[in-house]
């Protein structure tokens, strides 16, 4: 079955079974538009881990971090600065925190959010 998670004004469809303990996003007069959130997914593929902030911004794509534990990912995602302008700034700070495992970027939808 297709679930939607929601992101403001839309949602993205997903056929696992998520969790979105954090979200947050540009205002929509920013110059580039996106959002953060910190994902639990009930039931991954075997070789996806469970626990993901995933921030997308429109134009460069999904950048996404597997943690260890549903708090580091929370602990982590207070740290960034949410600004398009400071990705690589993020993900600096992100790859450094304590849980970390994984990190990726697609500028396809992410595996979490495939129907």
């Amino acid at each position: 079955m297709t679930k939607v998670v929601l992101h403001g004004a839309f949602g993205w469809a997903t056929k696992y079974e998520i969790v979105q303990h954090k979200y947050g996003h540009t205002d929509c007069e920013d110059r580039i538009q996106g959002f953060a959130e910190v994902l639990e997914i009930k039931n991954p593929p075997t070789s996806k881990g469970s626990i993901l902030i995933h921030i997308y911004w429109h134009g460069r794509g999904s950048y996404y971090f597997e943690f260890a534990r549903l708090i580091d990912a929370m602990n982590a995602y207070e740290k960034i600065l949410f600004r398009p302008d400071k990705i690589g700034n993020m993900v600096s700070i992100l790859v450094e925190e304590p849980g970390y495992v994984f990190y990726n970027h697609t500028m396809t939808t992410p595996w979490f959010y495939e129907t």
